[in-house]
């Protein structure tokens, strides 16, 4: 029978592990009959490579739109000035009556309340009367010419929407239209005429407002939502480096849309990113960039669930079981022997496959077979259903069946054990400081790591891998510093003032856009 070494295939030795095993036969074996079983047939199949499904991971990202294009149309709708005192109109009717009025207007500001946006103006008029009584001459009364003019509020709101294909929806409403204040002082009646310049101006203004509503909104439509989120996109696909040959994948899937809120000239909002971020070992691993998918329904933000992958080379695994039993008795009815080496190599199904030299009243090397589990308390690799090989077993008849006593078998189930903590320590110590980084100009990823819980543990042809999932929180930070690099805008540094919108008892008011 042609000797066999610790190998993950049954191919012929290689002349070094073939003078390995006629060293332990030879001289430090005994005298013994000798054993070599073959190694266990490889069977492996695509399912065992693959993770374990983990639930995504849902960050809230903030996303700002310039609302500097809808103050702009406003400015445009209702110019600083209009009217003129000195044109009368006539009033519908009454042909007897007429009116004139002049009207300066403040700058549009924006405030916000919730998810609506108010833009909104104070307005400053005079206004005049006349009325030709039919045999008297023609008499005239007007208010606001001298002193202080009388007052009235225009406020819009704008509810911005994100729809599924990344166009912002935002109809503009007249919600408020009306005196100043309740007081004399914002009220313009030439009252001997009975003339009522307020309404006459109010409705003026309402006219011109209603007529420019429907532009403002197309142009808003034209607003660019897309491009900042799908720049946040691209970047968190790429792979980040922890270390050699260690990656973090952040593996993004989805855009779900959060809380639409604002601040200052900006419709501010979150987009949640769900991903499946996982660790990997090996080089730099490919990236097929998925486009930014449709937006999807809101959902809310979860915590970090990162895939943790640790690879143990199967060198390794053997250097440190032989390291620990190297030189181990095992006494069985019927004989004794003495660790020599241990080797490990996986077979596929989940299971490890585990092979002993030894010497002693028999030589030579058989294997066993289970599958290995991670201790929770100990933080090592077992294989607490070790067991005896199919193509062992039928060696060992006879004189030699003494080597398949339960004594030999319960210690290597009890001592066949590697650590493995460390290394899941080290992993989460490096995906919590790759994820606690600046991801590009303005952008920046933080995260925390509450715990790791092991999941499973895959033997795989080059190694054994060990998979866990790593919890805690997850964040991406946007600065103005992004903003204005894609908008070409400075980075704010000042607050709008908030003008008091709450309407005098009276005034016109216009119902919010539903929601």
């Amino acid at each position: 029978m042609a000797r066999q070494a610790f190998r993950s295939d049954s191919r012929p030795l290689t002349a070094t592990i073939v003078g390995l095993v006629a060293l332990v036969a030879s001289g430090c074996g005994g005298n013994g009959p000798e054993v070599l079983a073959e190694p266990p047939r490889q069977l492996f199949g695509e399912a065992t490579d693959l993770p374990p499904a983990l639930p995504p991971t849902v960050v809230d990202v903030p996303l700002l739109v310039d609302l500097t294009t809808a103050l702009a149309l406003l400015e445009e709708a209702l110019p600083r000035s209009f009217g003129d005192i000195d044109r009368k109109q006539r009033i519908p009717g009454n042909k007897r009556a007429s009116f004139a009025f002049r009207v300066r207007r403040d700058p549009f500001a924006i405030s916000v309340k919730g998810d609506t946006f108010q833009i909104a103006t104070t307005i400053h008029y005079e206004g005049k009367g006349w009325y030709k009584p039919p045999i008297a001459p023609e008499i005239s009364g007007s208010c606001g010419t001298e002193g202080r003019r009388p007052r009235a509020r225009i406020v819009i709101a704008i509810r911005p929407v994100v729809d599924r294909e990344w166009h912002l929806r935002a109809r503009p409403r007249l919600t408020y239209l009306g005196p100043a204040t309740r007081t004399e002082r914002d009220q313009c009646e030439v009252t001997f005429l009975k003339i009522d310049v307020t309404g006459k101006v109010l409705d003026a203004a309402r006219g011109a407002i209603r007529a420019q509503l429907p532009k403002i909104a197309a142009r808003l439509a034209t607003v660019d939502v897309r491009g900042e989120i799908e720049s946040l996109w691209n970047e968190i696909q790429k792979p980040i480096r922890l270390t050699d040959s260690v990656w973090l994948m952040l593996q993004p899937e989805g855009v779900r849309l959060g809380r639409v809120s604002g601040t200052r000239e900006m419709v501010g909002g979150t987009v949640g990113i769900s991903a499946r971020p996982k660790i990997e070992s090996g080089g730099r691993p490919p990236v097929a960039e998925k486009p930014l998918p449709p937006l999807e329904p809101a959902a809310p933000a979860t915590g970090l669930s990162l895939l943790v992958e640790a690879r143990f080379d199967y060198p390794l695994i053997r250097a440190s079981l032989t390291e620990a039993l190297k030189g181990k008795q095992i006494r069985a009815p019927g004989g004794a022997l003495e660790i020599v080496e241990v080797g490990a190599f996986g077979i596929g199904g989940g299971r490890l496959a585990l092979g002993v030299r030894f010497r002693g009243t028999s030589r030579g090397q058989i294997f066993f077979v289970g599958t290995p589990q991670y201790d929770d308390s100990t933080g090592r690799i077992r294989v607490p259903d070790l067991d005896y090989d199919a193509s062992t077993a039928p060696l060992l008849v006879k004189s030699l069946a003494w080597l398949k006593a339960d004594e030999i078998r319960n210690f290597l189930r009890a001592r066949a054990t590697f650590p493995s903590s460390d290394a899941m320590e080290k992993l989460a110590d490096l995906a919590v400081g790759a994820m606690n980084r600046q991801l590009t100009e303005g952008v920046f990823l933080t995260a925390t790591l509450n715990r790791t819980r092991v999941l499973r543990i895959v033997p795989r042809r080059d190694a054994l891998y060990l998979q866990a999932n790593a919890e805690g929180q997850a964040a991406l930070h946007v600065t103005d510093q992004f903003f204005s690099r894609l908008t070409g805008r400075p980075d704010s540094a000042g607050v709008t003032a908030q003008p008091d919108t709450t309407a005098p008892a009276g005034a016109e008011r216009t119902a919010t856009p539903p929601r």
